[in-house]
């Protein structure tokens, strides 16, 4: 059986979380070190140092959890608040990728930047337009106009082209994701 997507979200989250809290901690472990090294007095710095260490270690890997879990209520509650616009449950949706960012799903468009997910459903959104921002590259801006609000979110996309083709088609209802 295929996992969700929220699970795979929500396991990017957490890696993350994980990996960053490591990185920190590993940082303040190298400036420890060198403050031990620098001092000369390796024996009685040496212990504080690592005890100081280890908890900055411990306490950043569960505060990036924390972020990283605040992140995918923030999504579960977007999704929740979107499952009343349309028929189709999302962890039943199998996406199809049309970017780097940009995936559909039977009636849901999901557009992620780095740990940002931001969803839309196609009854929702009143219509789509796609900005190249230079004729030489196939970069642009997915403009989505939401019903009921003039001013558009701007995302950037690569594929310009081939997002506009296929979102249009998709909110026009001839694609099926």
């Amino acid at each position: 059986m295929q996992q969700s997507y929220l699970t795979k979200i929500q396991k990017v989250n957490r890696l993350n979380g994980i990996l960053t809290g490591i990185i920190i901690g590993c940082l303040v472990g190298l400036a420890l070190m060198a403050a031990v090294l620098v001092s000369g007095n390796y024996s009685s710095f040496l212990t504080v140092a690592l005890a100081v260490w280890g908890t900055v270690m411990i306490v950043s890997v569960l505060v990036n959890l924390f972020i990283a879990n605040s992140r995918t209520r923030g999504v579960s509650r977007r999704i929740q608040a979107l499952e009343t616009t349309t028929g189709s449950r999302f962890e039943n949706i199998h996406f199809r990728k049309v970017s780097d960012e940009v995936l559909l799903g039977e009636d849901w468009l999901i557009h992620h930047s780095g740990f940002d997910y931001r969803l839309w459903t196609r009854e929702i959104i009143a219509k789509t337009e796609v900005e190249q921002k230079k004729l030489s590259s196939d970069d642009g801006i997915l403009k989505i106009y939401t019903k009921g609000h003039p001013v558009p979110e701007e995302l950037p996309v690569t594929s310009a082209g081939k997002v506009n083709n296929v979102v249009a088609s998709w909110l026009n209802g001839e694609l099926a994701a």
